[in-house]
């Protein structure tokens, strides 16, 4: 069985400069629009880049080094 997570729900207009809301229209017209949390966005970023130095050939310990996450954690990703 999946867990759901109720997020906490915040208008655009109360939490970002008048500005940036009106960018945003540019490209949203409008719903629930979610914004990752940036330690989530960082990971995934440094997950892709694991990926992809993988698929270049370097070792999964010369990849935990550079990371400095053990090799376990980087064989995870890969």
């Amino acid at each position: 069985m999946e867990a759901f997570v109720i997020l906490p729900y915040r208008k655009a207009s109360e939490v970002l400069p008048e500005e940036l809301v009106a960018e945003i229209h540019k490209y949203f017209r409008g719903g629930c629009l979610y914004v990752a949390h940036r330690k989530n966005v960082d990971r995934i970023k440094r997950d892709l880049t694991i990926i992809a130095m993988r698929r270049e050939g370097r070792t999964v310990t010369e990849i935990a080094e550079w990371f400095q996450i053990g090799r376990a954690s980087c064989r995870e990703r890969v």
